[in-house]
């Protein structure tokens, strides 16, 4: 399985890093190409994709996450900041 992982820079010399395993790379693709209609659609928080598609929505990364790795299982869904595209 390969992962890819990219640094990001963020405000206040924070760094954070972008994991993307080879599951979640169409869904991050998936964000790249529709993220302006996603961005209309849930302006504020987190948004989960799967299957290239967005299946749940929350302000809060950590109910999300658990949300999603419940229903889909661990590293399946692809999890971003729509704000700011950080990603989890």
């Amino acid at each position: 399985m390969g992962i890819e992982i990219k640094e990001i820079n963020l405000e206040r010399e924070v760094k954070a890093f972008e994991i993307v395993s080879d599951e979640t790379k169409k869904e991050r693709e998936a964000f790249e190409r529709d993220k302006d209609d996603i961005r209309k659609r849930f302006p504020e928080g987190y948004v989960a994709i799967h299957g290239e598609k967005v299946v749940d929505s929350d302000p809060n990364w950590f109910d999300l996450s658990c949300r999603v790795e419940e229903k889909y299982g661990a590293g399946k869904v692809y999890v971003v900041n729509v704000d700011d595209q950080k990603s989890i």
